[in-house]
């Protein structure tokens, strides 16, 4: 773990899937604003209320010091892979060994045939799935989150009114589907960090004096051609936004000086005031 004021870059853990809203290119931007009692080693708590793809979170629990961690988010297929990797690594890792080996003996036709298989057999899963009782379905189903995010189309997390994964197929040469290292370095992160599967209202019970906030929702469309919220089946409309703010403010009044990105101030005000 690194101090303060040394270089901005990941030590060990980072990202293990992309996500919509992803900051692992922004960092260094993010990291310069950095509250001053974070940096005096004053605050001794994390709570990301959308964690998300983790890039902040994998960031600041490496480079400073915490006693607790809590990442919130309301996805059910992110929680669960994040349970799953915190819970049993290595069984993740010899089936991603296994879905890599297989793949990439495979042409572009049979790569291709190999991801829309393992997109079947995700979306048929979904109703047998349980989010909330671990078994070892999660293991298969991480495997699969993983696989699939790296060989779609741009990375990208993306699924339809029902639940189902529907990115179509990367053109990829040689994908890094394994990627054992970093899952080992995630996994012993999220031995120290709780995970909860829940609304971002809900981590208040987290939050106290010394507690370091970030509140990075998904952003508001700004317009219907440009609607990026449906990254979960729980889109955060208009109310979402609203409610969201008013969770940012309350925070502010109890405890101040986090970093926080909210809904933009303007547009809460004036659907306020309407």
């Amino acid at each position: 773990m690194s101090l303060p004021g040394t270089q901005l870059l990941y030590r060990q853990a980072r990202p293990f899937l992309k996500w919509a809203g992803g900051k692992s290119q922004l960092i260094e931007q993010i990291a310069a604003h950095l509250p001053a009692e974070l940096k005096q080693g004053r605050l001794r708590r994390y709570a990301e209320p959308f964690v998300g793809g983790g890039a902040m979170f994998f960031y600041v629990a490496q480079n400073y010091r915490f006693d607790s961690f809590l990442i919130v988010d309301a996805n059910e297929e992110l929680i669960l892979a994040y349970r799953t990797i915190k819970r049993d690594v290595r069984k993740v890792i010899e089936r991603l060994k296994e879905m890599q080996t297989n793949y990439g003996a495979l042409s572009t036709a049979g790569r291709q045939e190999y991801f829309y298989a393992v997109r079947s057999r995700f979306n048929e899963m979904l109703p047998k799935i349980s989010y909330n009782r671990f078994d070892e379905s999660w293991i298969e189903r991480t495997a699969q989150i993983v696989f699939l995010n790296r060989t779609c189309f741009n990375g990208l997390f993306r699924v339809n009114s029902k639940g189902e994964f529907n990115v179509p197929f990367g053109r990829y040469k040689n994908p890094a589907i394994r990627a054992e290292e970093n899952l080992l370095e995630v996994s012993d992160l999220f031995q120290r960090t709780e995970i909860r599967l829940e609304d971002f209202a809900k981590c208040d019970d987290f939050v106290t004096g010394d507690t370091f906030v970030y509140f990075d929702p998904p952003y508001r469309p700004i317009s219907k051609t440009s609607n990026f919220t449906s990254y979960s089946k729980y889109d955060l409309d208009e109310n979402a936004h609203l409610q969201s703010a008013t969770f940012v403010e309350l925070m502010l009044k109890r405890h101040r000086g986090r970093l926080r990105k909210r809904p933009e101030r303007s547009w809460v005000t004036q659907r306020r005031a309407a």
